[in-house]
């Protein structure tokens, strides 16, 4: 059976992972990191978890290379992805972030590429600590 750990935290309204200590200087980013699902299962708790929210941050961009997505959590590379099959697309050409989104239809729990300066709640926990404990 799959439990929570008590990890997961809604910072409120942000931008995207480079804006976090401008907007939350209390958040200890040293403790503290952007969840990425690194599963299905991940993908649909925290889907759950955020229904009220419709769309939150995950540390998912490719702003080093444009079209060369990273996800990771903390310095750790996460491989899992969960797309929409047009994503990601870099609509408008300025389109760099990840957002996992519970809203948009059938997209719900997927995720999508968006631009990242948009003020949405982010969605961090604890580092090193696991979403689900197994």
């Amino acid at each position: 059976m799959t439990h929570l750990v008590r990890s997961l935290g809604i910072t409120g309204e942000t931008h995207a992972t480079g804006s976090l200590r401008r907007h939350f200087p209390g958040l200890k980013l040293e403790t503290s990191v952007l969840v990425v699902p690194t599963s299905d299962q991940e993908n649909e708790f925290i889907s759950q978890f955020i229904l009220t929210y419709g769309r939150v941050w995950i540390d998912c961009n490719d702003l080093e290379v444009e079209g060369t997505v990273k996800c990771r959590e903390g310095n750790e590379d996460v491989a899992y992805r969960n797309w929409y099959s047009s994503q990601p697309n870099n609509r408008n050409g300025d389109e760099d972030c990840a957002v996992l989104t519970t809203m948009w239809g059938s997209i719900k729990g997927q995720w999508h590429e968006v631009n990242c300066y948009s003020p949405l709640p982010a969605l961090c926990k604890m580092a090193g600590r696991p979403v689900f404990h197994v």
